[in-house]
């Protein structure tokens, strides 16, 4: 298995400096680790543990076998992530819920506590604990509206059975059996790369959110408007971001929305109505009048 070869002195050796008593007859051994080795459970652990004393080093790099056959694909798997990506193409984030549940058709023997000692028959109560949970956080996502789903496996009629499941802000969870990919497909869809450019800690600490509506002339470009209003708020704001426009008699109303947040501490009041000041001020620098 370790693609060596060892004589009967060099396993036995082994099981000497790591302390496992042991039995030896022609050539094999049974073996009975110390108590505290909990990770000791089947011959493949006791074959890594000789491998890893006799030394990594001394067992030669083989090659791995090549296969004659493409690996068959996992319908399971293939329709999750078709579902996954058409739901996420369409503005929705996946979340994973807790399989336990206070209620359901299945006990778990030992629980994991007193509250939820059940595995779970449906998607859906989760899945409305998690709108609750995320719809304070919508202004700091930029979301206008939290829409969520989850693919997970639920316990019911006897039966174990993978669910998908959704929710949004207008619409209540419901959930269906995931839907069974049709024929067989001969290879995987490629997966689309991710055009983020970096990646940033979320901040622990609670936002504050502030709007601001403004006259401007017909034209105005609002990207310029917004990168105003980032400028002069700071850097406590976590994000601006417009959310209403209309026109009247010749000019534009735009409205924003600018969310001040803390990656370090928890903002104060008069620290955040200083921003609103400086930012009151930089726009009508500009000739733009505050609503």
């Amino acid at each position: 298995m370790l693609g060596t070869t060892l004589t009967a002195a060099d396993v036995a050796d082994t099981f000497v400096r790591l302390g496992f008593a042991y039995k030896e007859q022609d050539g094999v051994f049974e073996v009975q680790p110390p108590q505290e080795r909990l990770d000791i459970e089947i011959a493949e652990d006791l074959i890594e543990e000789v491998g890893r004393i006799v030394g990594y080093d001394k067992i030669p790099a083989t090659p791995l076998p090549a296969f004659d056959n493409k690996p068959a694909i996992n319908k399971n798997f293939y329709a999750a992530e078709k579902a996954r990506e058409d739901l996420m193409s369409s503005g929705y984030s996946e979340v994973c819920t807790s399989v336990f549940a206070d209620v359901g058709e299945r006990m778990v023997l030992n629980k994991v506590d007193s509250v939820h000692p059940y595995l779970r028959d449906s998607l859906i109560p989760g899945l409305t604990q998690a709108l609750v949970k995320n719809k304070p956080n919508k202004d700091l996502l930029g979301l206008k509206e939290i829409k969520l789903f989850e693919i997970g496996t639920v316990w019911k009629g006897g039966k174990e059975v993978v669910m998908l499941g959704s929710i949004t802000e207008k619409n209540p969870a419901t959930e269906q059996p995931l839907p069974a990919i049709q024929g067989l497909p001969l290879e995987y869809d490629a997966l689309p790369l991710s055009d983020t450019a970096r990646f940033e800690p979320f901040s622990k600490y609670p936002y504050m959110v502030r709007d601001i509506a403004l006259w401007v002339p017909a034209g105005t470009d609002v990207l310029m408007v917004e990168t105003r209003l980032c400028e002069s708020a700071g850097p406590l704001a976590a994000r601006v971001m417009p959310f209403d426009r209309f026109e009247k008699e010749g000019r534009v109303s735009l409205a924003f929305r600018i969310i001040f947040q803390s990656p370090e501490r928890t903002l104060t009041e008069p620290e955040v109505a200083e921003a609103m000041v400086r930012v009151a001020e930089a726009v009508r620098a500009q000739g733009y009048e505050v609503r």
